[in-house]
């Protein structure tokens, strides 16, 4: 268990996820407004749409560099350097006056959100006890979405520059509360500093007795000395058939998850429902749905370690599916009809809320938990950036592409495609991902070995043997 001040240490580091969420939601509010025919920095829809996914095309810089510093300068120090690229973001949003500024302020936000997205799973991976590692890491989806939520109350009622100068405050607070947080006890022991790895442990689970602090140090050791046998390199997880088929399996996964949709839905929400053709405020309609996403996140930190990740997933696809085959007629008879009855108003905001909470409680907040836990140590941090930049590239991919296909061929295809795309996910789930509730890494690494040695059909030889602990 952790000690009183140690519950704090979870909120504490996800306050990062905060000040990324704000700037992730950012575009969903604002690039309406610059849109508009009272513009203070009048965009075309092109320019738009870039303010919207740029960042996912430049992250990967901060996400492969963080993937090699990770290990030298530590979790803590890399996770408060994010807030300076974030703080950056929102003083040049203040100050812009034109297009050019606002792309180049969401490159180097970016590269805060690149380090963020990388080092927070394997934080509070490393230093939650096994029975709520899930919980903890699943935590990032309600600050994630409760930054998102301010963006989203704030932007369509302020001005431009008076909305960025509030946000500032979400990267100054999280280096306020974090500074005083402690580092990964992994982490010091990967640098043979044992006494500090000592001192973080009795500050994360309080004061130990001798026999519990052994076991605890044993239990780490173990898990570094799978590490210490091999590099930890890129070639490892490419060479190595345990971690090329561990980060195969992430890969599917994460594409499949990520074409669920809800990407484009969080880069273009209230273009969405302003297009939608209902009768419904578009602003009011945003600030609900991305409500229900925080109270959906927020269930799904209660329920992540009892359920578990998988049925989580399972679930959360199939619910997803209909909500998006609901949207997709919806704005299919609303383009064959030219004016779908005002009775059915409601519609597009309670199939994206269905949509979105559906996600948000099962698949959302599934990925991080998995990517933190699945890895063996010796490869995680590699193994997380290669992750965190398809995340990036694949979801500029998508919010580029929603609109391109929306305005070619109609909005409801793209719901329709991505109810299909849900459908898979769920089967690809079923059948292929394994459970990593309640297991330690070294439970969880052994039974990745198992399932590459069921598949070979020959048992490991030496020098295998010794690649993967």
């Amino acid at each position: 268990m952790l000690n009183d001040d140690g519950v704090f240490f979870f909120p504490s580091a996800s306050l990062a996820y905060a000040s990324h969420g704000s700037f992730s939601g950012w575009s969903g509010t604002t690039v309406p407004i610059l849109q508009s025919e009272d513009s203070p920095i009048p965009i075309t829809a092109d320019e738009g749409s870039w303010l919207a996914s740029v960042n996912s095309l430049t992250m990967p810089v901060s996400i492969f560099a963080t993937g090699y510093l990770v290990d030298v300068l530590g979790r803590k120090k890399l996770l408060l350097l994010s807030a300076v690229p974030l703080l950056a973001w929102w003083l040049i949003v203040a100050f812009a006056d034109s297009f050019g500024m606002l792309l180049a302020g969401r490159i180097v936000g970016s590269l805060g959100g690149g380090i963020v997205l990388t080092v927070i799973p394997m934080y509070l991976g490393e230093i939650a006890d096994t029975d709520i590692r899930g919980t903890s890491v699943a935590i990032h989806s309600v600050l994630l979405q409760g930054g998102s939520l301010f963006s989203y109350c704030i932007g369509p009622y302020v001005s431009v520059t008076t909305a960025a100068f509030i946000c500032c405050s979400l990267p100054v607070f999280f280096v306020i509360t974090f500074i005083w947080m402690p580092e990964s006890p992994y982490f010091f022991l990967i640098r043979n500093r044992e006494q500090e790895a000592v001192k973080s442990l009795t500050r994360l689970k309080g004061q130990l007795d001798p026999q519990e602090l052994d076991s605890e140090l044993v239990e780490m050791r173990k898990t570094l000395r799978r590490k210490q046998e091999t590099k930890g390199k890129l070639k490892d997880v490419l060479v190595v058939p345990v971690h090329r088929r561990t980060l195969l399996l992430m890969v599917g996964f994460i594409v499949l998850r990520m074409s669920s949709g809800s990407v484009a839905f969080s880069a273009y929400t209230t273009q969405i429902f302003e297009r939608s053709g209902s009768g419904l405020d578009a602003d009011i309609s945003s600030i609900v749905l991305v409500s229900v996403q925080l109270l959906a996140s927020l269930g799904a930190s209660l329920i992540i370690d009892r359920i578990g990740r998988r049925t989580l997933c399972i679930v959360s696809f199939v619910l997803c599916a209909v909500c998006l085959v609901a949207e997709g007629t919806y704005f299919y008879l609303d383009e064959l009809q030219g004016d779908v009855d005002a009775a059915l108003d409601w519609v597009p905001l309670a199939a994206m809320i269905g949509y979105h909470f559906s996600y948000d409680i099962g698949a959302g907040a599934v990925l991080y938990p998995l990517i933190g836990e699945i890895y063996h140590l010796s490869v995680k941090a590699v193994a997380t950036s290669i992750n965190t930049t398809i995340v990036s590239l694949y979801g500029f991919f998508l919010k580029k592409m929603f609109q391109v296909v929306s305005d070619s061929v109609g909005a409801y295809w793209s719901f329709w495609g991505f109810a299909v795309l849900n459908l898979c996910a769920t089967m690809y789930t079923y059948f292929l991902m394994p459970e990593t509730k309640g297991k330690t890494f070294v439970q969880i690494n052994e039974e990745m070995d198992a399932r590459v040695n069921r598949r070979t059909a020959k048992v490991p030889t030496h020098t295998e043997k010794s690649a993967l602990g």
